[in-house]
């Protein structure tokens, strides 16, 4: 719109020039007119005079300089006179050399009418709206400085007549930059190529072309991704010979090759793990992914058991033992590789194993109580708790000396039928079904046999009653005999005193003795 409204201004001027040159012609006579003896004082016009093509190559803009004026006219003499035609006027474009972004040249102006070989000829630069004041001086031409794939439009016309038609054209500046640099940016699966200059790119609509093979698959061709500047769909940490192609108007201007690597990625899963337990370590073995992605920089592995857990890092191995864990214990073992991408460690996909680690040797069991159900009758009572049997089955068992051994699924333990007042050492363990535990020793002594004891007391008495009875007896039949023979016989009879028993005491311990002998 503005350069319209330029152009429409210099055609109003041009047409208030004409008009004001026939009212001063009217009121002029050949005869008696001062005026055409001398020039209008107030029109006064610095052009830009151009002596040589030289002078124009050392100048790089368009520059003009105007003064103050209320018309155009450089003479009386060309007042009124008819339009001239301009359609022969040609123009000519010269570049000058160079590989810069942007363009310089000179236009010149050819065929000019001979009508108007010594006016001075008025060109605007409709994309900046700058005037360019051009001298009857030969060649009628001027310089420029234009960025590339620009227009360059230029509306003529000269001062003190015009054109029938206003002399114009317009030019397409080309691209003649070439050195583009390229810069590679690799991720894990794409290539993205910058160019330093895709804004001048862009605007030239230079059609740019990507393409990559793989270094050691030449056979596979991978494109960018529609008009982005990116190669997808690229394997990680690979090598590829990738070609930038720039071509502007259907000429290839940049041609670059580059050979990359593709950045590292996470490793596929590892292969074949497998693991050998005993009953306090795991042995792992496995293989390393098919996928590596990468380096292979390493392999994580971690052991868990409920909510312990313990990580360990390898570098380049392919087997670990996990040591002092506990036996019969369910483990899970969880191996993936990384692999390192700078300060960045990227974690493949973990592989799961359980692994039980094997029996072994149960732990002491725990007395709980020890309690007499009779003076020779003992019950034993333990525990054990279930992390510390280490199998798969609990199976008590006692031994004493002097009795048969005893197990029972649950501990809990009565022996009867103890000789009194001894002294017993019982042993107790647990097997698991492989190991047999440590003994755990219990030591109780057996109190005495109350009901045997009040039998002998009782036995005692009894033969001790009897005893005296007959001794009673005896003394009531030796006092009425002699009671009867009073006066005749002695009141003892030295026969009977030598027929009477002489009783010694019976000790209470040889009696005790005696009867337990019985009981055996």
């Amino acid at each position: 719109m503005v350069l319209y409204l330029n152009s429409l201004m210099v055609l109003f001027l041009l047409q208030f020039q004409n008009c004001m040159a026939e009212e001063e012609k009217k009121d002029i006579t050949p005869s008696s007119s001062p005026i055409l003896n001398q020039t209008p004082p107030s029109a006064t016009i610095t052009a830009l005079t151009i002596n040589s093509t030289q002078s124009l190559l050392n100048t790089s803009d368009f520059h003009t300089t105007i003064s103050p004026t209320t018309n155009f006219f450089t003479s009386p003499s060309h007042i009124g006179e008819t339009d001239i035609n301009c359609s022969e006027i040609k123009h000519k474009i010269v570049f000058n050399p160079g590989n810069n972004r942007v363009s310089s040249g000179i236009v010149t102006i050819e065929n000019i009418p001979k009508v108007a070989e010594n006016l001075t000829l008025n060109c605007t630069d409709i994309g900046t709206s700058q005037d360019i004041m051009i001298s009857q001086d030969t060649p009628y031409a001027f310089n420029f400085t234009k960025p590339q794939c620009t227009k360059l439009s230029v509306m003529c016309d000269f001062i003190n007549k015009s054109c029938s038609t206003p002399f114009s054209f317009t030019e397409m500046i080309p691209l003649n930059y070439r050195n583009f640099n390229l810069s590679v940016y690799e991720g894990q699966n794409s290539i993205r190529f910058e160019w330093d200059g895709k804004e001048l790119l862009n605007t030239c609509h230079v059609k740019e072309n990507y393409t990559c093979i793989e270094q050691n698959n030449p056979t596979e061709e991978y494109r960018q991704d529609d008009q982005t500047r990116k190669v997808t769909n690229l394997k990680p940490y690979t090598e590829y010979i990738c070609t930038a192609m720039l071509t502007y108007n259907g000429t290839v201007i940049n041609t670059t090759n580059i050979t990359t690597q593709t950045k590292a990625a996470k490793p596929g899963p590892i292969r074949n793990l497998y693991c050998k337990p005993s009953n306090t370590s795991i042995y792992v073995t496995w293989e390393a992914p098919e996928e590596r992605n990468g380096p292979l920089s390493g392999y994580i592995l971690s052991r868990q058991l409920d909510s312990e857990k313990d990580n360990v890092t390898l570098q380049k191995k392919h087997h670990h033992t996990f040591k002092n864990l506990e036996p019969y214990k369910n483990y899970t073992v969880c191996v993936k590789a990384f692999n390192r991408e700078q300060n960045i460690t990227l974690y493949g996909e973990g592989k799961n194993i359980k692994c039980n680690t094997t029996e072994g040797v149960p732990d002491k069991v725990t007395i709980v109580s020890t309690t007499f159900e009779g003076n020779n009758i003992i019950r034993i009572k333990c525990h054990l708790q279930k992390e510390k049997l280490k199998g798969p089955k609990a199976r008590f068992q006692l031994e004493f000396h002097g009795g048969k051994p005893k197990k029972h699924e649950e501990c809990d333990f009565q022996i009867s039928d103890l000789n009194y007042l001894t002294t017993y050492t019982f042993k107790i363990n647990v097997f698991n079904g492989v190991f047999s535990g440590p003994s755990q020793i219990v030591t109780v002594t057996t109190k005495y046999n109350d009901k045997a004891l009040i039998g002998f007391l009782v036995f005692f008495i009894v033969i001790t009653t009897l005893a005296l009875l007959l001794v009673l007896i005896k003394i009531y039949k030796l006092q009425r005999g002699s009671s009867r023979q009073c006066e005749i016989l002695p009141l003892v009879n030295q026969d009977d005193e030598k027929q009477l028993m002489n009783i010694d005491p019976i000790p209470v311990e040889l009696l005790l003795d005696t009867y337990k002998k019985k009981k055996k």
